[in-house]
């Protein structure tokens, strides 16, 4: 079975969504950017991406890319620093982490 069919049972997805402020966004300078770590705990990979694109754009972010996926298959597979993150997406469903840069480094 592929990671884009694996099913959430003991483990969660990981996103690496690259993003980009959107027109109105009254927090971020346009063409300003991040990289936002997705942890999301839902079962099939499609629904797990949709949710982290939901909530990145809902934050007033366009995507602009999914840079990678992995499949956390327990606390053992997260990497050392986002255990908590890991642990959060467990208990609340998700976690995100928003790696922000200006304009002028876009």
């Amino acid at each position: 079975m592929s990671s884009k069919s694996q099913f959430a049972r003991d483990g969660l997805h990981y996103f690496l969504i690259h993003a980009v402020a959107r027109k109105g966004n009254e927090h971020h300078a346009i063409g300003s950017g991040a990289y936002v770590s997705c942890w999301v705990n839902f079962r099939l990979y499609e629904g797990a991406l949709e949710l982290a694109k939901f909530y990145v754009k809902q934050q007033g972010w366009s995507i602009q890319s999914v840079s990678s996926h992995a499949w956390l298959n327990g606390l053992s597979h997260a990497v050392r620093g986002t255990v908590r993150h890991y642990r959060e997406a467990l208990r609340v469903g998700a976690s995100f982490v928003f790696h922000e840069y200006p304009a002028n480094e876009a």
